[in-house]
């Protein structure tokens, strides 16, 4: 993982990686040295959890693929939250046997996923009872966070140069010692960047509810990018079917949609032509996948 590259043995609570004074007082262990290097830091702070889900298609519905609760120190709940994730979301299929292996990447570059994840855990609110969650939908990837953003930024000013406002400053210092976190505000345009040369669109921030809420798409097929292309509902019907079962054959488009052979025929080859969908196999094999 990458948490553990720098200091293989950050979580361990009697070898910390340097010496920071802000990690006791009066001979005590302060808050930030208890949820950072403590074995079990929610003795004193309940409140300190990661909860992982994974969801079956594009809402948050039961019953869940998987569904994880993360309590450990904060290092922890990062590696495991990144790992989770990583789990789940695509890699490109594995070159033929004798064939040369391509550099595997995932379908969202894995730098987006660290950032978000350690951004929720550093910044958000430790005296709210709420929990950092991260769900995994079949189009996307939602982080959520307790508490806001401090004054002096908003959402839309995350996609611009900023300077770096940290809300847990202790933590986040250790964070910074350790390469975690930049102290140049540039964490969430890089995010924003590597999305762009992937394809993908913009992650999105916003305030929701005394939470902070990061959206990574997996894919460019938005709801606003499918209105642009002016497809009808039969169309954006089967897209979204396609996120989360992946293929859909001619037959199962004409049940899905309601609709004769001949209109399945058509609205495919548009899809074809307008580069949505890919025709896979062939003869009675042939379906069709996002592209």
């Amino acid at each position: 993982m990458f948490i553990r590259q720098n200091y293989p043995h950050i979580s361990r609570l009697e070898a910390p990686p340097f010496k920071a004074g802000r990690m006791s007082q009066n001979e005590k262990l302060t808050n930030a040295a208890i949820l950072l290097f403590g074995k079990d830091p929610r003795n004193s702070h309940p409140q300190t959890e990661t909860k992982c889900i994974h969801c079956p298609g594009v809402e948050l519905t039961k019953p869940f693929i998987s569904y994880h609760v993360y309590q450990s120190n904060i290092f922890d709940q990062i590696d495991k939250a990144y790992g989770f994730i990583m789990g789940i979301i695509k890699l490109p299929v594995m070159p033929e046997h004798g064939k040369v292996p391509a550099k595997m990447e995932p379908e969202i570059p894995d730098f987006v996923i660290k950032e978000a994840i350690v951004n929720a855990i550093a910044h958000r609110d430790y005296y709210s009872d709420a929990s950092v969650q991260v769900i995994v939908f079949s189009d996307r990837i939602e982080i959520w966070n307790p508490g806001e953003l401090p004054p002096e930024l908003t959402p839309e000013s995350l996609k611009r140069q900023h300077y770096s406002v940290p809300k847990n400053h202790d933590i986040c210092e250790c964070l910074y010692r350790v390469a975690y976190v930049q102290k140049v505000g540039s964490g969430t345009t890089d995010m924003v960047k590597l999305c762009k040369e992937k394809g993908l669109p913009e992650p999105e921030f916003k305030q929701v509810a005394g939470s902070f809420v990061v959206t990574i798409w997996k894919n460019k097929f938005t709801k606003e990018y499918l209105e642009d292309l002016g497809l009808n509902e039969r169309q954006k019907k089967a897209i979204e079917y396609l996120k989360t079962t992946k293929k859909i054959t001619r037959s199962h488009y004409v049940k899905l949609t309601d609709c004769s052979e001949r209109t399945a025929f058509r609205d495919i080859e548009e899809l074809l032509k307008k580069n949505i969908v890919e025709r896979k196999g062939t003869g009675k094999n042939t379906h069709y996948e996002l592209k």
